[in-house]
């Protein structure tokens, strides 16, 4: 029988993006003002001051999501002894610098939200025997987060065993792959995933594009929507592809932005990336759905009467 994660998720509720960010404020924008509700959250960037706000964001129908904390633990780490993210994120827990900060902090977010998140991805620092020691400890004290698998480390017979062990899981390994490696984990993915389609998986740090039109989705988060105040300012997408980036007068000035606020050009550029990542996910959820009543139709042909199916067909 598979364990059921944490939190009060719902697995019909598909083809979802968890906007991810470190600042309230951007998060504000998105969530309260345009009504986008799913955020993702790290540990590290919670404090016992911003509990109250998660809590308010939950009440006002908001998904929140609780990263790890462990992508910028690992970071900070690879940094301060200067070696690859692979050598860090391969290190076991007891000899990454903060690791018990952040498990401990891990622990008092949990008793503090429990259930009322969308779900708690696990501790996935240490490779394959580390991420299960953590992850039992974890359970042992009545914590049940989503456990993560690497595809490019872990293979896939762990794949198989989390699929049989749990309701829900995350796949990483996708932020730092190039287009081609993306292309072909999330074929594999596909795969794999129609061998146990009442799992639902997450998608760590991946931005839902054009290739999600054909592979079916459950769920992924990503801080690419920030793009617009990041880098060369807003990118619109169709169906998931980008076309380019918009005229220069759509960018804001950072020579403009105020030391003691948010400059309103800022701020609308920061609206303006979470609307348009907010459609492409409609767009793409739609052709699914279309794709899957299709689908529905073909292997139940006499569902409707002929003059209905005929101008679908």
């Amino acid at each position: 029988m598979s364990i059921h994660t944490d939190g009060n998720w719902n697995p019909d509720d598909r083809s979802v993006y968890f906007l991810a960010t470190t600042d309230r404020v951007q998060q504000e924008m998105a969530c309260r003002e345009l009504n986008h509700p799913y955020a993702l959250i790290a540990v590290n960037d919670i404090s016992d001051g911003v509990l109250p706000w998660i809590e308010e964001l939950i009440e006002d129908g908001v998904h929140v999501m609780i990263d790890s904390g462990v992508f910028w633990l690992t970071n900070k780490h690879k940094r301060a002894h200067h070696m690859t993210m692979n050598q860090a994120l391969r290190l076991p827990p007891e000899e990454i610098d903060g690791f018990d900060w952040l498990l401990e902090r891990y622990r008092v977010i949990h008793r503090a939200l429990g259930q009322s998140v969308w779900g708690y991805v696990e501790l996935d620092q240490g490779g394959l025997d580390n991420k299960r020691r953590t992850r039992a400890m974890l359970e042992d004290e009545g914590i049940n987060p989503m456990p993560v698998y690497h595809p490019l480390n872990d293979g896939w017979e762990y794949f198989d065993e989390l699929a049989h062990g749990y309701d829900r899981i995350c796949f990483g390994n996708i932020v730092q792959a190039n287009r081609q490696v993306r292309l072909r984990l999330l074929a594999t993915l596909f795969e794999r995933h129609r061998r146990h389609p009442d799992l639902y998986v997450h998608m760590l740090g991946f931005t839902p594009n054009q290739y999600l039109a054909a592979y079916p989705w459950d769920s992924a988060d990503s801080s690419s929507w920030l793009s617009s105040v990041r880098w060369a300012g807003v990118i619109p997408r169709a169906m998931g592809k980008g076309l380019g980036p918009m005229d220069p007068a759509y960018q804001y000035r950072m020579e403009e932005r105020a030391k003691e606020g948010r400059n309103p050009q800022y701020m609308k550029n920061v609206a303006l990336g979470a609307v348009d990542l907010s459609f492409a996910i409609r767009s793409l959820a739609d052709w699914r759905a279309n794709v899957n009543a299709q689908l529905e139709l073909d292997r139940y042909p006499d569902l409707l009467p002929n003059e209905v199916l005929e101008p679908l067909r």
